[in-house]
Formats: C-alpha cells, structure tokens, sequence
C-alpha cells in the first residue's frame, strides 16, 4: 500500500511540491475526482517532444500555468492570487493525483481523498 501511495504522490507531484502524502491504515477517505489531462491555454508557448507530447507554458501578471503532457502520462502546475494545484497522472501505472493550495485546500490520490 505505501508503494502505491508513494507512486500516487509522484505522479500528482506532491514530492516536487515538498509535500509528502502518507495516508494511515484505516483513515476515513472521501471520494474525489482528480482533473483531466491539462489543455495549454490560449497565448500559452508550446514545445512539442520527440515522443509526440507537449510542454507548455504561459501566464501573467495574476497567475500561470506549465505542464508537460505526452503518451506515458502528465504533469501540471498552475497558480495565482487565490492559490494553485499541481496534478499527474501516470499512464504506465494507473495512478493519478492532486494537490490544490487555497482557502480550500485538497489532496485528491486515485479518485479518494485522505
């Protein structure tokens, strides 16, 4: 079970946000819906990789987002004056996650939250 908790925080990028996601045998979990693969908003600079992904980026003074989607899976960042998220999904191992900082923060780890 800690493996695939391990593997959840990575794919939602928890690790690269500093945050370490442990979840206690028996904790009460709520279901959750984690977001869908990223789309780079209009305006948003765009770099295509050799396996056919994309990377992407943009934003402004208020907020922005970067990202890299391709055929194994994705990561996602995004951020602004109310707060942000960083979400992935591995499609080698099914998992997926996301972590939302605001005045409503959530963590959100294969469609459960802790």
């Amino acid at each position: 079970m800690r493996r695939r908790i391990l593997a959840t925080a990575l794919a939602g990028g928890a690790l690269a946000s500093g945050a370490w996601l442990v979840m206690p045998a028996g904790a009460a979990t709520t279901p959750c819906t984690p977001t869908a693969l990223p789309t780079p908003a209009t305006g948003d600079s765009t770099q295509g990789t050799p396996d056919g992904g994309t990377i992407f980026y943009g934003g402004s003074a208020s907020g922005g987002e970067a990202g890299i989607e391709g055929p194994h899976g994705y990561l996602s960042a995004n951020g602004g004056t109310n707060g942000g998220s960083i979400q992935g999904n591995s499609a080698d191992a099914p998992v997926n996650g996301k972590a939302t900082v605001s005045s409503s923060p959530s963590v959100c780890v294969n469609g459960t939250s802790p």
